[in-house]
């Protein structure tokens, strides 16, 4: 049986990368110190052990691992630490679709009838992120970032023409400082130095639009 997840939409990833199921327990995520799960993504809405999807001879298995902003399948939401038997393209929503996955238990190999999710998944014509080597690519100008410039950068990206408090940049790009109360110790001048070194190297392709004491919004030009 061949399994596949197709990330519908999560930072650091493109929308519309497979991840194939190829261990016997895949562990998804956020990275913590010296914890790396198997599928990792940036967003501090996601827990460090989020849900594992264990799989055997007949199928797939999804069981929420006491996640602290929970895990749905198909807009029912799971229970902790039960099993739930995964069927062809269910979505799967982590931390109220902070990230979203379609499941797939064809082979990725085989030309696929994928109906309803071809609507579902957007992949932008507008920009290209490659989040291993850290670069964005935007109406054929390239950007080699730093990882918090490129957590910064990715993230307003796909929330372009939407406004981004200070808040929730501060979480997406340093989660790693997440507190227990769900707040995020990062300082106004290591913000402020990030996004002028963001803005610095993105040109006269983006925009970024700083809403004074409040956040920013991208926009493309």
């Amino acid at each position: 049986m061949n399994g596949t997840l197709i990330i519908q939409h999560g930072a650091p990833f493109v929308n519309g990368t497979s991840v194939p199921l190829e261990q016997s327990t895949v562990i998804v995520g956020r990275k913590g110190d010296g914890w790396l799960p198997d599928l990792a993504f940036q967003s501090a809405y996601i827990s460090r052990k989020h849900f594992k999807i264990t799989t055997n001879e007949n199928n797939y298995q999804l069981i929420d691992l006491n996640s602290k902003h929970g895990t749905q399948i198909n807009g029912q939401k799971l229970i902790p630490a039960h099993s739930y038997t995964l069927q062809h393209q269910d979505q799967i929503s982590i931390a109220n679709d902070t990230a979203v996955l379609t499941f797939i238990s064809q082979d990725m190999d085989a030309t696929l009838d994928l109906g309803p999710l071809l609507n579902e998944i957007h992949t932008s014509k507008q920009y290209e992120l490659d989040p291993v080597l850290q670069k964005i690519r935007v109406k054929g100008e390239v950007y080699v970032l730093s990882e918090k410039e490129y957590a910064c950068l990715s993230y307003l990206l796909q929330q372009h023409d939407t406004f981004v408090s200070k808040e929730m940049l501060k979480k997406q790009v340093w989660p790693e400082r997440v507190m227990e109360k769900n707040d995020v110790f990062v300082n106004p001048e290591e913000l402020n130095s990030l996004m002028y070194r963001v803005r610095k190297k993105i040109g006269q392709t983006l925009d970024i639009q700083v809403v004074r004491g409040k956040g920013y919004m991208l926009h493309f030009k």
